[in-house]
Parts: C-alpha cells; sequence; structure tokens
C-alpha cells in the first residue's frame, strides 16, 4: 500500500494559539500544487489522517479540490509533539481492519512528519519536510515497515 506523509502548507505566523494558525495564501497554493501531484501520482485516497491545528485541516480542503479522498479521520496524535510510535501502531491496526486502504494521507506537522518517516521506513535520516512537502513510502503492514518512494516539493 502508498502512504503519503505531508506537511501542512505555509502558515501565518504564530500568535496567541498554534493550533488555530491558518493557511497563507502561498500555503493554499502549495497545498493545490501538492494536490494536482498526489492525483498525478494515486488518482485517489482511499483514506486520510490529519491533526486537528486549523492548517493540517485547511491543507487537506485544497488537497480536496484535486484528488478525491474517500474518508477523513481527525487524528490528534499527529500534532507537532505527537508520538510517533504510537502513530506507526494506530496505522497498522487501521490498515489491518480496513484491507480496502491501499492509499493513506497524513497530514500532519514538523517535528512528526520527519519522525514518522523514519518510524515507518525503520531509519534514521530525519528528513527536513518544508511547507506542503509529501514523501511517499511504499508501506507493507504485515512487516509494519516501509520504503521511501517519492517526494514531492512545491514550487
Amino acid at each position: 500500500m502508498r502512504l503519503f506523509i505531508m506537511r501542512h502548507g505555509e502558515a501565518e505566523p504564530y500568535n496567541t494559539s498554534d493550533e488555530a494558525r491558518n493557511l497563507t495564501i502561498y500555503g493554499r497554493s502549495q497545498a493545490q500544487q501538492a494536490g494536482i501531484w498526489l492525483k498525478q501520482e494515486y488518482d485517489q485516497i482511499d483514506m486520510a489522517l490529519v491533526s486537528p491545528f486549523v492548517r493540517a485541516k485547511q491543507t487537506l480542503e485544497s488537497i480536496q479540490q484535486f484528488v478525491d479522498v474517500g474518508r477523513v479521520e481527525i487524528n490528534t496524535d499527529i500534532t507537532p509533539c505527537g508520538n510517533p510510535s504510537l502513530v506507526h501502531d494506530y496505522v497498522d491496526v487501521l490498515l489491518n481492519e480496513h484491507s480496502d486502504v491501499k492509499s493513506l494521507l497524513l497530514v500532519a506537522h514538523m517535528p512528526i512528519v520527519s519522525f514518522l518517516l523514519d518510524e515507518f521506513c525503520k531509519s534514521n535520516q530525519a528528513a527536513l519536510f518544508g511547507t506542503a512537502s509529501i514523501f511517499s513510502v511504499d508501506y507493507d503492514v504485515s512487516i509494519s515497515r516501509g520504503m521511501p518512494g517519492s517526494i514531492f516539493f512545491p514550487d
């Protein structure tokens, strides 16, 4: 199955609440570019797990203008301070219970997106995700491990 790990688009500067930060106009454009890329890569996304933070949800909304996303779940574990091991376990359970899911998009934040890539691929690369960038992983739930695939960086 194909796993897509994505950082949200560019957001406005921190003000009174990190959770409430909106995407900038440029951030929406980045997310739309990502949606076009996802459509070319996989045509349809079976399911998305998205952080409850406003900018992550807005990123997914912009993506959905270009690619169909079957089921969407808000996941409080993929916030900036989330636990990547816990998320990995959750994704494995989810995929075992829903064998029809062949593509899963995670829309989250730095630094957890970097930690998730390492967690799913059993590596220690600590990749830096630019805003709205996506790393794909060819993931085999039977061995709970993936291999890095293609990468998207917006203009």
